[in-house]
């Protein structure tokens, strides 16, 4: 649901024109967009059968299957995203194979939109429409997992699940690592970030980093340009700034596969999937897509859409989740009893949210939380300088990108930079900036 909604809904936008209504308008002028993607003259509804029309006609099937995606998550979890059963020690729900076959179902119809329109239209987009798009957005080039879905209780810094853990640095997979403690490798920089690292809060401190089982996060507006921390891979004495998300799982997981690059895709042909999209046919000549994967921001939008289909085969295929879940007893509990802990304890949990590598750390003193430290995904992409002043990802992934200065509504809109940001899906959420009416040279208000 999170891979749809964010290709269709908000980074599509960005490159197509939508209708003249809402919750399409306003939108760029005509020079931001491809021919085939512009609104035909003299309509605002699609009622033709072009290319644009097809890719609106997407745009609101996707929508339906937001809510299908959400309709079989809540089968086991009382409702989607607040869900109702999961608690800490398991989950109250009691298995049932109706509830499966319903799942299994609507998960069904999902897959079917994934193979047929979300696959092939990224790669119409990215391969055909927009290819410039392949070589932008690069940034460092480092890449971080912590893996996830596990397929068995192996545990340890290496658990097998169906996402593998590890890092790449410089885009070079000869320089993968699988074998990884996050409680080791993450630090956390300050000093261009609005906050005190510092229990006192009197100085701002630890422009070194720290480790976030012993950091603080003590608002300080005046100490630096950002509301993120600056997280890093420390390796050696080196600070690595990472960039996590469906890219960073995708190449990870198949970096130390043999072959082409190519390769960190799977096993699923663009050319096998381009058959089923209607647009397909009617780019006549144009249908060829040659896509040589890499880091980019196209590569970041394929990454979710294979990423949507390996999941969704996993869960759905012979022998896979849904048929492992058939298998328990009927009504089994899937609940361990637990008690808080007595005296000082800590510990971590690393692991992957949509957005990418999400990891929490806790003390508990006596029953009661005495520190809590997060590194979310938002924060590894959108994170500022560090104390050596390396750019942090999206920094280092803006940095230089040509700007076409066309006009929009009387202003000049950046869309390079704001299809660069797109691809990492940051949580718009995560130290969101205002600036006032005189643009990006005003002052900051909030």
């Amino acid at each position: 649901m999170s891979h749809i909604t964010h290709f269709y809904h908000l980074a599509a936008l960005s490159y197509v024109q939508g209708p003249g209504i809402a919750p399409w308008t306003p939108y760029f002028d005509n020079s931001y967009y491809v021919a085939a993607l512009q609104k035909p003259a003299g309509r605002d509804l699609p009622t033709g059968t072009d290319v644009w029309d097809k890719v609106i006609a997407d745009y609101v099937v996707a929508l339906g299957m937001r809510r299908v995606a959400l309709d079989a998550a809540a089968i086991f979890t009382g409702r989607t995203p607040m869900q109702l059963s999961l608690v800490i020690g398991g989950t109250t729900y009691t298995k049932s194979q109706a509830d499966i076959d319903k799942a299994r179902t609507k998960l069904n119809v999902i897959k079917e939109f994934i193979a047929r329109n979300y696959i092939p239209l990224v790669a119409i987009v990215g391969g055909i429409l927009y290819p410039s798009y392949l070589s932008v957005g690069r940034g460092h080039g480092n890449l971080l997992a912590w893996g996830v879905f596990d397929e068995d209780l192996a545990g340890g810094n290496n658990p097998n699940r169906l996402l593998k853990r590890g890092y790449v640095l410089n885009g070079n997979n000869a320089s993968l690592v699988r074998t990884l403690d996050p409680d080791a490798l993450v630090f956390e920089h300050t000093k261009y970030s609005r906050y005190d690292d510092d229990p006192t809060k009197t100085v701002h401190k630890n422009t070194a980093g720290l480790q976030p089982k012993n950091g603080y996060t003590n608002p300080n507006w005046a100490s630096g340009y950002t509301w993120a921390k600056a997280p890093r891979i420390r390796v050696g004495s080196t600070n690595y700034p990472m960039e996590v998300g469906p890219l960073a799982r995708m190449a990870v997981h198949g970096a130390d596969r043999s072959g082409a690059k190519t390769n960190v895709w799977d096993d699923y042909k663009l050319g096998e999937a381009l058959s089923y999209q209607p647009v397909h046919a009617l780019l006549g000549t144009f249908a060829t897509v040659n896509w040589t994967t890499g880091i980019s921001v196209m590569d970041r939008h394929l990454a979710r859409a294979f990423e949507a289909m390996k999941i969704i085969d996993r869960i759905t295929g012979t022998g896979g989740w849904l048929d492992q879940l058939a298998l328990k007893a009927e009504g089994a509990s899937s609940y361990t009893e637990w008690t808080m802990p007595s005296g000082r304890v800590s510990g971590y949990g690393a692991h992957e949210a949509p957005r990418g590598a999400l990891a929490h750390w806790v003390e508990v003193t006596d029953g009661k939380i005495s520190n809590y430290q997060c590194v979310v995904p938002t924060t590894w992409n959108v994170g500022p300088r560090d104390a050596d002043n390396t750019m942090g990802t999206i920094e280092q992934a803006i940095s230089g990108a040509a700007i076409s200065g066309v006009k929009s509504g009387g202003q000049a809109v950046p869309v390079e930079a704001l299809r660069i940001v797109q691809s990492f899906d940051p949580c718009i959420a995560c130290t969101v900036h205002v600036v006032d009416g005189e643009g990006l040279s005003g002052k900051e208000v909030g």
